[in-house]
């Protein structure tokens, strides 16, 4: 429920961002508003923080002796353990794979037919209706698996059909460009709570973390997609000629 709701909120700000972006039409007035906002959240876990600290701790000791007892986990075990190794591996490509289809079709409004305010708007208010439905699928219908399952192929097969259409239909490609992307923020929502559950407790943190520091490795290169139909992505600057006297 909670990674629902995280994922919801998230939606949502992607929502107001060309909102705002069209309000304040600067990229100086937009970073300011962008701290500006941060500021409240600040200090909020700044209280908590220091709440948290003047607390007193009960049971240190008794925690400190319960984990110097028995075997440690160690993050090798994910490469050292068969088991461990293979789901490390397929939750790594799924990462990889919703990374990429997630912020390659947000960065991919430039492209769209229309505004391009417009289209990162819609592109991030279909979330919202796909998420509900995410959720309710999880809960009891088909499980975190499946769920996973299907919305990827929903996802691959919804961008794949622009591929055989004439570029002169615009509506087509973007509907399917949004439909894609309802399919991408499903999976992109269960992938988590699917890792969480996979990975044992004990190095369920190290296990998440690989995965996402592969996603955020791959992510770099996610933006040079939108600029792949164009002829001059690399310009290597050639030397002028000399003519020979």
């Amino acid at each position: 429920m909670a990674s629902s709701l995280s994922a919801m909120a998230y939606a949502l700000g992607g929502c107001i961002l060309p909102i705002v972006v069209y309000i304040t039409g600067h990229w100086v007035l937009l970073a300011v508003f962008q701290f500006a906002i941060t500021i409240p959240i600040i200090i909020f876990w700044r209280i908590r923080l220091l709440a948290h600290n003047t607390e007193k701790k009960v049971g240190e000791e008794c925690e400190r002796k319960t984990n110097s007892c028995g075997r440690k986990d160690s993050v090798y075990d994910l490469v050292r353990i068969p088991e461990l190794l293979k789901q490390t591996l397929i939750l790594t490509l799924l990462i990889v794979a919703n990374v990429v289809a997630y912020y390659g079709l947000y960065l991919n409004a430039l492209n769209f037919h229309g505004n391009e305010l417009t289209n990162s708007f819609l592109l991030s208010l279909v979330d919202l209706p796909a998420l509900c439905l995410g959720w309710y699928l999880i809960e009891g219908r088909l499980g975190r698996r499946w769920t996973n399952t299907i919305s990827l192929m929903f996802c691959g097969i919804s961008l794949c059909v622009p591929a055989f259409v004439d570029p002169s239909q615009t509506t087509i490609i973007t509907i399917m460009s949004l439909l894609g992307k309802m399919g991408t923020a499903v999976s992109y929502m269960v992938i988590y709570q699917q890792s969480a559950e996979v990975f044992p407790t004990t190095l369920r943190s190290e296990g998440m973390g690989i995965c996402s520091t592969a996603g955020s490795a791959v992510s770099i290169i996610v933006p040079q997609i939108a600029y792949l139909e164009s002829p001059d992505i690399v310009h290597i600057p050639q030397p002028p000629r000399v003519r020979p006297q």
